[in-house]
C-alpha cells in the first residue's frame, strides 16, 4: 500500500511548492512563477507559499503546473507556456476527469468528519474508496463493479495507469493533446468516445477497442506574432484561417498533457516514475 499521507495529500491538494515543483519535473523558482499566474493563483485556496495546514491547490492548478513544464520541455519559454494553459482552461478539465477518475462524484467524503483531530477542513473531500482506503469506515456500497479499487492507491485503476512499470508512463490513445500550429494556432486534440468512457468500460469489464477511436480537434485561440500574448478568437474568419493551417501546416507543436499530469501524480503518490 502506498503512504497513505501522499494519496491523501494528492486528492486534497494539500501540497507545498517544494512539493508541487518536485512532482512537476520544475525549479521550485519556475514553480512559484506558474502559481502566481492570476487565474491559478485565484483558484488556491488559503495559505502561504509552504503553507500545507490550510493552502489547497486544486485539480485544475496541480494540471496547468504539469502542462506548462511539458510545453517547457518542448522548447516553449516558460511565460508562454503559462499564458496558453491559463487561457484555454477547457484542457484542465479534460485532462482531471481521466486522471482522477471518479466514477461517483456525487458521494464524495468529508475528511474532517472521519478524522476531526488531523487538521483537515471544510474543502477536504475524497471519493469514497479514496476514503475506504486511507480509513477503516462502514460505508462498503455494492459497486456492481468487475473491478474494486487498487490495493495499492485505493483508486478505480481499471487500466493500471497507476502501476509500478505500467503503461501509465506512456501515451494513451484517448490522451489530451494540445497542437501549435505554425506556432500560432492552438488546437485541442481529444478522443470520440473520451477516456472516461474508456474506463467506465473497463471498470465494468467491458473491453473497448481503442482502434475505434475517432479525433476532434477543438480551435482554442492564437498567438500573437511575437509569441507573448495569447487571445481567445472564436471569430468565424479567424476559425476558418487557423483550421485552414491545421490542414496545411508547415509546423506542428503536439505535445501530450495528459501524460505529464499522469507522470506527475505517479510522482506525488511515490510511484517510480522517469523525469
Amino acid at each position: 500500500m502506498l503512504d497513505r499521507a501522499r494519496v491523501l495529500n494528492w486528492w486534497i491538494g494539500r501540497l507545498t511548492d517544494a512539493e508541487l515543483a518536485e512532482y512537476a519535473g520544475m525549479t521550485l523558482r519556475n514553480a512559484q512563477i506558474v502559481l502566481n499566474v492570476p487565474v491559478l493563483k485565484q483558484e488556491i485556496i488559503g495559505g502561504g507559499r509552504g503553507s500545507r495546514a490550510t493552502r489547497r491547490v486544486p485539480q485544475r492548478v496541480r494540471a496547468a503546473m504539469a502542462s506548462v513544464q511539458a510545453l517547457h520541455d518542448a522548447g516553449m519559454t516558460l511565460e508562454l507556456a503559462a499564458k496558453i494553459v491559463g487561457t484555454f482552461g477547457t484542457l484542465l478539465d479534460a485532462i482531471n476527469r481521466t486522471l482522477d477518475f471518479d466514477p461517483y462524484p456525487a458521494l464524495a467524503v468529508q475528511l474532517a468528519d472521519l478524522a476531526p483531530d488531523d487538521g483537515f477542513i471544510s474543502v477536504d473531500l475524497v471519493p469514497p474508496h479514496i476514503a475506504r482506503h486511507c480509513f477503516v469506515t462502514d460505508d462498503q456500497p455494492d459497486t456492481g463493479n468487475a473491478l474494486e479499487p487498487s490495493r495499492e492507491t485505493g483508486e478505480y485503476d481499471p487500466l493500471g495507469l497507476l502501476a509500478p512499470d505500467s503503461r501509465g508512463d506512456e501515451g494513451l490513445p484517448w490522451d489530451v493533446h494540445l497542437e501549435i500550429i505554425d506556432g500560432r494556432w492552438a488546437f485541442f486534440r481529444r478522443s470520440v468516445p473520451p477516456g472516461t468512457t474508456i474506463l467506465a468500460s473497463a471498470l465494468k469489464g467491458i473491453a473497448f477497442d481503442t482502434k475505434a477511436l475517432k479525433y476532434e480537434f477543438r480551435y482554442l485561440g492564437a498567438i500573437s506574432e511575437d509569441r507573448k500574448e495569447v487571445f481567445v478568437c472564436d471569430d468565424d474568419d479567424i476559425v476558418q484561417r487557423a483550421e485552414h493551417h491545421r490542414d496545411h501546416f508547415e509546423s506542428r507543436l503536439v505535445v501530450n498533457l495528459s501524460l505529464a499530469a499522469r507522470r506527475m501524480k505517479r510522482r506525488a503518490l511515490g510511484i517510480p516514475t522517469p523525469r
